[in-house]
């Protein structure tokens, strides 16, 4: 008789066998794909979003010491190279989709990073509130200034400039070109950078703008490129 693992491994192989045989395994791919995409609002450019803001964060001196504070995680496109990057307990993140969390969660699970001890929060107040007495090395917030209406972005700023570890650096991705519109239940805002220089004003941040990603090594040809990068310390 056979045993329950041998059972289970025998099982496994078919399985396995069935997805190869009936490219089952390419298909389940290409909608995790698709989906984790839509989630992030650029379809095909994952991958590329993924390389960009990475390399671009790690290559401004992070440390796998650093503590990290990504407002709008999404489906983790910088999340999962960052916490894998980051020291157990290093990686926070906050959204207010809880659909998009229960997406992340998956992809933690996927990439085996559990024991990283990533922190994930669903709040409508940017996780002022658990997050409270907290303070990072780096606030990342790569597309979501641009989704809010001007009492909300105060908002994040209020959160930022507490949040913000003396040494710390917020890092913002803006619109200044493309027509305003909606994107799913929110805006889709056009701003110029003087509007967010005045907001870190008078919370003691000085802003600096490093100009469109498109100049920043980001490769893809389209019309997010010309979105411009921001970055706010305390003056």
């Amino acid at each position: 008789m056979l045993g329950a693992r041998t059972l289970r491994a025998i099982r496994l192989r078919a399985k396995a066998a069935a997805f190869s045989a009936f490219g089952l395994q390419e298909l389940l791919d290409e909608q995790e794909a698709l989906q984790l995409a839509t989630a992030m609002g650029f379809v095909g450019q994952f991958e590329e979003h993924r390389r960009f803001q990475f390399e671009y964060i790690k290559g401004g001196g992070l440390k796998p010491s650093d503590r990290v504070l990504e407002i709008g995680f999404g489906p983790l496109t910088l999340g999962i190279p960052l916490i894998r990057y980051l020291a157990p307990g290093g990686y926070t993140g906050v959204d207010i989709r809880a659909s998009v969390a229960d997406l992340a969660c998956a992809q933690i699970a996927k990439h085996k990073l559990s024991e990283k001890n990533p922190r994930l929060i669903v709040a409508n107040d940017f996780g002022k509130r658990a997050l409270e007495g907290e303070r990072f090395d780096r606030v990342w917030s790569f597309s979501v200034l641009f989704h809010l209406t001007d009492a909300l972005v105060d908002q994040l700023f209020d959160m930022v400039s507490s949040a913000l570890a003396v040494d710390g650096r917020f890092f913002a991705l803006i619109n200044v070109s493309l027509e305003e519109s909606r994107w799913l239940e929110f805006p889709f805002v056009r701003r110029e950078a003087a509007f967010y220089r005045e907001l870190a004003s008078r919370r003691g941040l000085a802003m600096r703008d490093l100009g469109a990603v498109s100049r920043l090594g980001f490769r893809r040809s389209a019309p997010d490129a010309d979105h411009v990068l921001l970055e706010f310390a305390r003056g």
